[in-house]
């Protein structure tokens, strides 16, 4: 039995079982079923042998442990076809020891169940069933490389933004359509778009990307329609830019004094007014030196967490702080994990010179932010009619650079992103191959070709011990290009340089499948918030592809197939030019 059965071995199986009414379950052993199985593969039958006492013998006289090694041989689908034809078979097909080792044979020994499955056969369906892997939808508006992807909350829109300077905005839906699009390029003179992000109730979104060699961020209005509200230059341009509230926007503008970044804050209703000698007002002072990078800025709300989440089960420390910061770090942690309730956290990578090899935090108050915004609107409110005013407060260096909270990843950071919950930091990123010693600070140190998704705990501030392998990099180390995935409560995504985007299996890492992109590498990949089966995917092919689940696929096809029928109903039910003339 060293092999798998053939169809025609497994409809003959299939067969047996319906042929006794009555079950006789003695037992045989191996010998007896051989005997059998030869004299009905040389032609014998029940009345050319009658007197024969093997004539007695059906698949009722298999033992259990026999039926379920032959199950053993069986792909799954024809398992669940076996075990519906009978309660016997459907007791033995639902061995747990059977669909471990189908779950082992299709993903391999190291995946797991996961918590809230109490069965293999349940965790098998869930793996197959209902991990997004079926492409579905192909989207071919934009005419360069695409380079990020961002969802709505409510999981009924997404934006992907690229090479061509454009921002598209698409409707979920049958099918996925363009509700909106806006040509940074040829309506601001961008060079491209890069990142994008919708506020908490999906009123306004904000976009950055390049123009002449400098940062940009805009804030679109999507209350009426889609309307550009507003621009400004921003410093560094890798900041991107992040929403602190609905109506307030975060972004980086570079200090007169060239000494320190400012970090600026506009809020809906100053539609970028300028003062006379255009100086921001001043909100908070925070300590941003020029020397530290601030890239992938997030801002996070502890209020948001969910401190009982099951997303992420099990952290520990593995990765260590730096040597400079480790004494701070300590002293820091428990007043940023009391303190952040009623303020803001700021989360970016960030690094010295050419690094990009720490995740950064910043702890703001939520009082002194509140107090001084409410006092620069009375301010504005009391000027003289016709006074430009400027609406983008800043907030400044103190004295010394520092973060209050730094976790050093030992890699380049490739790209990140802070999970629908607030809770999770998801870091695509390459191992150093070996450590910098720190005597040239303008080193770049050899990265490693593959990639790796860490995932850091917010809340504790602790990097998850789980790896997601898999995905590669073909880039050198000078040349790097950044690359965005995403996370969900059972799936984790990510792009890569190997014409492939990956999904695994977030509870055991298994790698489940890759989503393939025609000779072009995968830039980002992001989950729907709403909908864990709906993930979507873009790269330097210019298409924007939908993934779905393969339960998901199923409705999704039966559902266009009924609006198709329901068109073609309408058009063959429309009055024709002919009918109206018969009538008159």
């Amino acid at each position: 039995m060293g092999r798998f059965l053939s169809s025609d071995e497994c409809c003959h199986l299939y067969a047996l079982s319906y042929c006794r009414t009555q079950k006789k379950r003695n037992s045989m052993d191996t010998t007896r079923l051989k005997t059998a199985a030869r004299r009905e593969s040389s032609g014998y039958t029940r009345e050319s042998s009658s007197k024969n006492r093997y004539d007695e013998i059906t698949i009722y006289d298999l033992p259990d442990s026999l039926l379920l090694y032959i199950f053993s041989f069986l792909e799954p689908a024809n398992v669940l076809t076996v075990i519906s034809t009978c309660k016997w078979f459907y007791e033995i097909g639902n061995d747990e020891c059977l669909w471990r080792n189908l779950t082992f044979r299709e993903w391999g020994p190291e995946c797991t169940k996961a918590p809230f499955v109490n069965t293999w056969l349940e965790e098998y369906k869930h793996l197959h069933c209902h991990a997004p892997v079926m492409l579905s939808e192909e989207l071919c508006e934009h005419s360069d490389e695409i380079f990020h992807i961002s969802f709505s909350h409510n999981g009924k829109l997404f934006t992907t933004t690229g090479k061509d300077g454009s921002v598209k905005v698409w409707e979920i839906g049958c099918p996925t359509k363009l509700k909106y699009t806006y040509n940074l390029t040829q309506d601001a003179g961008w060079n491209y778009t890069r990142y994008s992000a919708f506020n908490k109730d999906d009123t306004n979104l904000l976009v950055s990307g390049l123009r002449f060699h400098c940062g940009w961020v805009a804030w679109f209005s999507l209350v009426d329609g889609f309307t550009l509200t507003w621009t400004d230059v921003m410093t560094p341009q890798g900041m991107r830019g992040a929403w602190l509230s609905n109506h307030r926007l975060l972004y980086g503008l570079q200090s007169e004094t060239e000494e320190a970044v400012d970090l600026c804050v506009e809020w809906e209703g100053a539609n970028g007014s300028h003062t006379e000698d255009g100086e921001p007002q001043h909100i908070q002072e925070i300590s941003f030196d020029v020397t530290i990078r601030i890239q992938f800025l997030n801002v996070v709300r502890r209020k948001h967490m969910m401190a009982s989440d099951s997303l992420f089960n099990s952290v520990n420390n593995d990765y260590h702080n730096t040597n400079d910061s480790q004494n701070r770090n300590q002293m820091n942690n428990d007043y940023y994990l009391s303190k952040q309730e009623n303020g803001y956290t700021l989360v970016f990578a960030t690094g010295y010179c050419d690094a990009l090899n720490q995740i950064g935090i910043k702890y703001i108050s939520k009082s002194k932010l509140r107090s001084v915004i409410r006092q620069g609107n009375n301010d504005s409110n009391n000027r003289r009619q016709g006074e430009v005013i400027r609406g983008r407060p800043s907030i400044k260096r103190k004295q010394n650079a520092h973060c209050d909270y730094l976790i050093d990843l030992h890699g380049q950071i490739l790209g990140m992103r802070v999970s629908m919950n607030s809770r999770y930091l998801v870091v695509n990123m390459r191992r150093w191959i070996e450590e910098p010693d720190g005597s040239d600070p303008y080193e770049r140190p050899e990265l490693s070709k593959n990639m790796e998704i860490r995932l850091v705990d917010l809340f504790s501030l602790k990097v998850d011990q789980m790896v997601y392998t898999g995905h590669k990099a073909v880039s050198d180390t000078d040349s790097f290009c950044f690359c965005f995935g995403d996370a969900n409560k059972d799936f984790v995504v990510c792009g890569s340089e190997s014409y492939q985007a990956f999904i695994w299996d977030r509870h055991s890492g298994v790698l489940l499948s890759t989503l393939d992109h025609l000779m072009a590498g995968v830039s980002a990949a992001a989950i729907n918030p709403v909908d864990q089966e709906f993930v979507v995917s873009v790269g330097d092919d210019q298409v924007v592809r939908v993934w779905r689940s393969r339960v998901k696929q199923k409705q999704y096809l039966k559902q266009c197939a009924t609006l198709d029928i329901d068109a073609g109903d309408m058009e063959y039910n429309k009055p024709s030019d002919q009918d109206y003339s018969t009538r008159l």
